[in-house]
């Protein structure tokens, strides 16, 4: 499997072997710390060199994020995708540890595409900060690719918006209930929200910035968004709830990357971006073995899934690893992108402990 994942960088060296080895080591034990991840780096060594090895990979100049973030893009794939802005942030002792993420999801994939550490004692993102990473992101995927541009309050400024606006991309961001342009429109909103179409939002240097506003009434606040080119911005924006599980699955829903004792953010970034990288694999395998193989449970009282498909395809990963089953490389190529023409047409067939056919 390790060999397999490789391809998806575009250079093979020892630091991309290690890149692929301290990813198994991340979905299999889901513990981010160097001693943790020690007992899976391919080597004679012992424990203690492995840990310095690991220390030295996350320096800058042993491995570039460029090279994780093209992983990605191999893996994900360039077809059409809506992409959300959010941070996440936590501490390490007097630490401010801020990640800015760009995420994109399709179907019922996700995945980060897209990072940069805030140095900003856990302070939001500047409009300067959305614009690079908008561009950064246009650059690898192309701006055709991209349906849509989410974001929460923390997002919307008139300069970035004026800037979506020059370059023509869709979007739905929240904004607050204070802004002017807002206020003349709130008595109308209602509980299944109410949208207003080409509505003046500012006056940018001599030209009128005109954009739809949909108002919806919630318990005690309303969700107001500003958005263009978008059909029904309100439905577009649940879709950003997927950015959140993303966080959650770092954290306490699976990998626990706030246990890491780092506050370097050029080795956090590092990290990171394995995460990211484990966490993409991960979704894809639970997706695969829910349509495939055996389909998650639902929770009938609230009317969702038992498991996310990140914990379907973790644990999953995890029992196969444990069984030793030699059907995880073919497996691997059922499910990621194909790179190999090899790895066409594979007959996949399933077995549990009891050679019970699964698939």
């Amino acid at each position: 499997m390790k060999e397999y994942i490789q391809q998806f960088f575009e250079i093979c060296t020892p630091e991309i072997k290690l890149a692929t080895d301290l990813i198994m080591g991340l979905c299999e034990g889901r513990k981010v710390s160097g001693a943790a991840l020690a007992y899976y780096v391919s080597s004679n060594a012992s424990i203690k060199s492995k840990q310095r090895r690991i220390e030295r990979f996350y320096h800058k100049g042993h491995i570039e994020p460029s090279y994780l973030l093209a992983a990605i893009k191999n893996i994900f794939g360039k077809e059409k995708f809506t992409l959300a802005f959010d941070r996440t942030n936590w501490k390490y002792g007097t630490k401010s540890i801020n990640a800015f993420v760009a995420f994109a999801f399709r179907g019922e994939v996700g995945s980060l595409l897209n990072l940069k550490m805030l140095a900003n004692k856990g302070g939001n993102s500047k409009t300067q900060d959305r614009i690079e990473m908008a561009k950064a992101v246009i650059e690898k995927y192309g701006k055709e690719n991209i349906k849509s541009i989410l974001g929460d309050r923390e997002f919307f400024s008139i300069e970035f918006a004026n800037w979506l606006h020059a370059n023509d991309l869709p979007y739905a961001i929240r904004v607050k209930e204070n802004l002017d342009f807002v206020q003349p429109y709130l008595a109308s909103g209602t509980k299944k929200g109410k949208m207003f179409k080409n509505i003046l939002i500012e006056n940018f240097n001599g030209v009128e910035l005109r954009g739809d506003l949909s108002v919806k009434k919630l318990d005690g606040e309303y969700l107001i968004l500003v958005s263009r080119k978008v059909n029904n911005p309100l439905k577009e924006y649940r879709q950003r709830w997927s950015i959140e599980r993303f966080f959650k699955m770092l954290k306490t829903g699976g990998l626990n990357i706030e246990s890491m004792k780092m506050v370097d953010l050029k080795r956090i970034e590092i990290l990171f971006l394995l995460c990211a990288v484990a966490y993409l694999i991960c979704v894809k395998m639970g997706l695969y073995r829910h349509q495939k193989v055996k389909a998650i449970r639902k929770k009938v009282k609230y009317k969702c899934r038992e498991y996310s498909y990140f914990r379907w395809g973790i644990d999953w990963l995890t029992e196969l690893i444990m069984q030793g089953a030699d059907i995880i490389k073919r497996l691997v190529c059922q499910i990621l992108p194909v790179l190999q023409p090899g790895c066409r047409g594979v007959c996949l067939i399933l077995y549990n402990s009891s050679n019970k056919v699964y698939y």
